[in-house]
């Protein structure tokens, strides 16, 4: 009996050993895991009494592995797929209950997506095609946003009115071409080289442009041709492949030596031209008309005593009508022109 006892001891020791290198050759050495690597190997039957019997009933009724085993990764997670999905034992991106750092989880790919469905998407892309928000196409794609129902296609995005279209927006509002939103503007209502927010913002035979000249930023109004410039004193330069806020592109009116801020300080006193002795060459005022720190051409001369802005200029068709260029400045003292 003894010998009995004796040789029983070997055989389970035995059957252990057999069972932890089984376990290092299936788990490359690594048998640190959430698991019992002998009750993987041997169908649960690790631990006395009638808990290694209930191992050896779970092992064997889930071919040879625990049902705790069943919900666990075989491998470390990590990297791109940080998470042990238990319900495939695989290594995900992310789960639902997991969620995700940016964005949702889709459930049927366990990857992290930009939307869901189109109640995920914003009005700039409203659509959701294949996880991620896309633009609109129509109308019918910005049904429900509120106030933005109406697609502008050439961004994709859901807008309150689209740019040229005014009957959306109430009396006394024009589309704000750029914007896509009414706003407070009369139509027809702004002067010439003045700021304006759609084409039907200016004077009949003008239209809403950015010159994009001397670093000088946004739109203006600016006349068209009428055949050509010539005629559009002192705008008599063309402007060619202008786009306008309303997004159309043709050619309108510029002037050739100023910006439209350098136009509109004409006659004018500003901080640093408006005192005798702030014409050069005493003093620096030219800086101080037009566009602060750039070069288009302002000039700070005397005027009555003191001092106004005007600009640079190479003939009288570049002046106001009624004013003279005389050593290439626009002169103020009117030259009894008849204007119209």
């Amino acid at each position: 009996m003894a010998h009995q006892r004796i040789w029983g001891v070997v055989a389970g020791i035995s059957i252990l050993m057999a069972a932890s290198q089984s376990c290092t050759r299936k788990y490359d050495g690594d048998c640190d895991m959430a698991r019992n690597c002998a009750a993987d190997v041997l169908g649960g039957a690790s631990g006395g009494g009638e808990g290694g019997a209930a191992g050896a009933d779970a092992g064997s009724g889930s071919g040879g592995r625990s049902q705790v085993d069943v919900d666990v990764c075989e491998v470390a997670c990590e990297g791109d797929t940080p998470i042990c999905d238990a319900s495939s034992a695989q290594c995900v991106e992310c789960t639902v209950s997991s969620g995700c750092e940016e964005g949702l989880c889709d459930e049927s790919t366990h990857s992290c997506v930009e939307c869901l469905e189109d109640s995920d998407c914003t009005a700039e892309e409203p659509r959701c095609e294949g996880g991620s928000c896309v633009g609109c196409e129509k109308d019918a794609d910005c049904a429900g946003i509120a106030g933005k129902e109406q697609c502008h296609v050439p961004s994709g995005a859901c807008v309150e009115c689209l740019p040229g279209e005014h009957d959306a927006c109430g009396e006394g509002q024009l589309c704000h071409g750029e914007l896509r939103k009414c706003v407070e503007a009369e139509a027809g209502a702004a002067p010439t080289c003045q700021p304006c927010v759609a084409d039907a913002h200016c004077r009949e035979g003008f239209r809403c442009a950015a010159p994009d000249r001397f670093g000088e930023e946004g739109f203006f109004c600016l006349p068209e041709p009428n055949p050509g410039c010539a005629g559009r004193r002192p705008f008599v330069q063309d402007l060619e492949e202008v786009t306008t806020i309303d997004g159309e592109t043709l050619t309108v009116c510029g002037h050739a030596f100023t910006s439209c801020a350098g136009f509109n300080d004409f006659r004018t006193a500003v901080d640093g031209c408006s005192l005798a002795t702030d014409p050069p060459p005493e003093g620096d005022g030219n800086a101080a008309c037009g566009l602060p720190g750039t070069e288009d051409n302002t000039r700070c001369r005397a005027f009555s005593g003191e001092a106004r802005c005007t600009y640079r200029c190479s003939s009288k068709d570049d002046c106001l009508c009624g004013h003279d260029c005389v050593e290439q400045v626009c002169t103020f003292a009117p030259n009894g022109e008849s204007c119209d």
